[in-house]
């Protein structure tokens, strides 16, 4: 199984295609090896084990533990054991790569940031590297961003400490893991949605480009956790493209960011839900039917001036809760050359009201949208008027 046919493995499963786990570990007490079929997994101690995904990946993590808690019982080691903070002891962890196995090499493949421990009470859990050191900032509001995907999962966090030290530090997020029937795919799968959501607020976050691949990848389940933000935007139902309200108000949308300074992405098909501070994302919520991409992309144009240069306007797979197949839409918006700025609106809503003769200019900021002052507007066509004639601009409505 090559690399690409591994991910291709994940996205299946994260689209809600189930597979039968038809490898199992077992523990050879007269080798003291771990193996799942034909394949030794690596290690030093006995303890830690190393191999690659697409040797280990659809073995069953209850053969895992059960290997493990013989092999713990083979050195003497019963679920009393318990470490210095008065948790199970660790008997057992496993690492994976994605390297294939005919180039796995134990000692310099690159490994998976999720570790799979097995403790001696025989629960199971995910030690995933955040990536970041979480501040106490990141802390505080780590349960409430890692919620909506814990609970929906039913998974529990045991909680998180930090090793290292400067620049070699690192945040380790620890949650009990016992989906029943779950592959070692499964659980590595899983931690890696848990790295993603840990690093929603610090260095190496989601962008709306990195939003964009997922999406398309059918791993919108993945943007669950997020907060909308200055390049998040996220809608649970389609734009009523039949009405003028409804293609003024998707286009208001799409030049929202089209006059920031960053890219944005709105994504029709997830559920938001306020909490403190932030709207956030809570579940992904398929249309049955597919989007029409193609009159999206013309309503927008239509109703924008000048056209938004580099606009991505797609239909993406998503599951249904029933597992049947659904769609959601991306609508990718690139960061605009400020001389193609300000993008107008042919048409407004006031108060509720259409108003299609009228001009709008709208701005996002945050996860809210201000309005393009009079003054603003204004200043930028005075400005224009003036270096045409060779002038330096009056003054500014900053």
């Amino acid at each position: 199984m090559s690399r690409s046919s591994a991910a291709s493995g994940i996205l299946d499963r994260g689209l809600g295609v189930g597979r039968v786990a038809v490898d199992r570990f077992r523990y050879l007490p007269m080798a003291g090896q771990l193996v799942v079929g034909d394949y030794q997994l690596a290690t030093d101690d006995g303890q830690a084990w190393r191999g690659p995904l697409e040797a280990v990946a659809h073995a069953s993590l209850s053969s895992l533990r059960s290997a493990m808690k013989a092999r713990a019982a083979d050195y003497g080691w019963d679920e009393s054991f318990r470490d210095q903070w008065g948790m199970p002891e660790c008997v057992g962890t496993l690492t994976v790569s994605t390297e294939p196995t005919a180039e796995f090499d134990e000692e310099y493949s690159f490994y998976e940031p999720v570790v799979i421990e097995v403790l001696a009470d025989g629960q199971v859990v995910l030690a995933v590297m955040a990536g970041t050191v979480l501040d106490d900032k990141d802390f505080a509001d780590l349960p409430s961003r890692l919620a909506p995907l814990l609970r929906r999962s039913a998974v529990g966090l045991v909680g998180t400490d930090t090793e290292g030290t400067g620049s070699r530090a690192f945040t380790w997020i620890r949650v009990a893991y016992g989906r029943r029937g779950a592959t070692v795919e499964d659980a590595i799968d899983f931690g890696a949605d848990i790295a993603v959501l840990a690093s929603d607020s610090g260095p190496g976050a989601l962008s709306a480009s990195s939003a964009l691949e997922l999406v398309l990848a059918g791993r919108a389940d993945r943007l669950v956790g997020l907060a909308e933000s200055s390049w998040l935007e996220a809608k649970s139902q389609g734009y009523d493209l039949s009405s003028d309200h409804g293609r003024i108000e998707l286009a208001q949308d799409v030049a929202r960011f089209a006059n920031g300074d960053e890219p944005g992405i709105i994504v029709v098909g997830l559920r938001t839900r306020k909490t403190p501070g932030a709207e956030r994302i809570v579940r992904v919520c398929p249309a049955t039917d597919s989007f029409d991409a193609g009159r999206y992309h013309r309503a927008i144009d239509a109703r924008i001036f000048p056209p938004v240069h580099g606009l991505v306007v797609r239909n993406a797979p998503a599951r249904l809760s029933d597992g049947r197949a659904g769609h959601v839409l991306a609508i990718y918006v690139p960061a605009q050359p400020d001389e193609r700025k300000p993008f107008l609106v042919h048409g407004a809503i006031v108060k509720g009201k259409v108003e299609g003769a009228f001009i709008s200019i709208v701005q996002r900021r945050g996860e809210h949208s201000i309005p393009v002052t009079a003054a603003a507007i204004h200043a930028a066509l005075a400005a224009g008027r003036t270096l045409q004639r060779g002038k330096a601009p009056p003054y500014s409505a900053d």
